[in-house]
């Protein structure tokens, strides 16, 4: 869900799979991302019709934001009423803890 926060260990891997109108010419991209995660467009997002399939690496400790937006066709007229949606999420990356 947006806007929610994942409590994380360091080197989890997160898959996020955000309904895309594919159909329609929209796609989701990463407008920013911040702190200790990578995220990478999976090829199985090329298998699903209507999913983009995306993987957040938690690198190492600390606080990380993604903010992910629809991007719509080259060809949507200015001032259309369709508009894009946003995906946010926090991800807090701890260190895993040793097992005694």
């Amino acid at each position: 869900d947006s806007g929610k926060t994942a409590r994380v260990p360091a080197g989890a891997l997160l898959t996020l799979e955000l309904e895309e109108r594919r159909g329609a010419g929209w796609r989701w991209a990463v407008s920013s991302s911040t702190g200790p995660i990578q995220v990478t467009r999976s090829p199985k997002s090329s298998e699903s019709p209507s999913f983009a399939i995306y993987v957040v690496r938690a690198v190492r400790k600390g606080r990380a934001e993604l903010l992910m937006e629809e991007e719509p066709p080259p060809n949507l007229q200015r001032g259309s009423s369709e508009k894009s949606s946003v995906f946010e999420l926090v991800v807090e990356v701890v260190e895993i803890e040793a097992r005694a």
